[in-house]
C-alpha cells in the first residue's frame, strides 16, 4: 500500500524527526518530495510504502506527528530484486577493516545474476573515520576490491 499526503506548513526540521521515527515503524520505504500546491505554496508530499496491514497505524502516526488533514491510499504491485548480506574484510594501508555489503541479483534458470554489490554507507563512514581517509576513497577502493572478487570468481567457475 502507497499512503500519500500532502503538508504545507510542517518544517524541514519536523519532516527530518519524523524520517527518523518511521525507521523504526513498520514500511518498507519513505519519500519526502517538495512541491508546490495551489496559492504557490511550498509543500512537501510524503509517500509511505507499507504492507496493507500496517496502514492505519502508519495514518494514525501521520495524522498525530504532522497534523496532516487527509491521506490518499492506493494499493500497488512491485517486484523486488534479491538482495543478501555478506561480511567482508578489505586491508587498507596495512589495516584490516570489516565492512558489510549488500548483494543484489536475479535467479534465473539456476544461475544468479549478480545486479549490484554495494558497501553499507555506516561501515564506510566508520572506516573513514578510523582511516582519516574520505569516504570517497574508502568507496572506490571497496569498488576496486569486489571487481577484483567478481573477475577472480568467474574465473572460477
Amino acid at each position: 500500500t502507497v499512503l500519500e499526503t500532502d503538508v504545507d506548513d510542517v518544517s524541514g526540521e519536523m519532516l527530518g524527526n519524523f524520517i527518523n521515527t518511521m525507521e523504526n515503524e513498520k514500511i518498507l520505504d519513505i519519500q519526502v518530495l517538495p512541491s508546490v500546491t495551489k496559492k504557490n505554496r511550498p509543500s512537501h508530499v510524503i509517500k509511505i510504502l507499507c504492507h496493507p496491514q500496517n496502514s492505519f497505524e502508519i495514518m494514525h502516526k501521520l495524522i498525530n506527528e504532522l497534523g496532516t488533514l487527509g491521506m490518499r491510499f492506493y494499493t500497488i504491485k512491485r517486484v523486488c530484486v534479491d538482495r543478501k548480506f555478506e561480511k567482508s574484510k578489505i586491508d587498507i594501508n596495512s589495516k584490516t577493516y570489516e565492512l558489510n555489503f549488500k548483494i543484489s541479483y536475479v535467479k534465473m534458470n539456476d544461475e544468479i545474476n549478480v545486479i549490484n554489490v554495494k558497501p553499507e554507507f555506516e561501515d564506510l563512514k566508520r572506516i573513514s573515520k578510523e582511516s582519516a581517509l574520505s569516504i570517497k576513497e574508502i568507496l572506490f577502493y571497496c569498488q576496486s576490491e569486489i571487481k577484483k572478487h567478481f573477475e577472480s570468481s568467474k574465473k572460477t567457475k
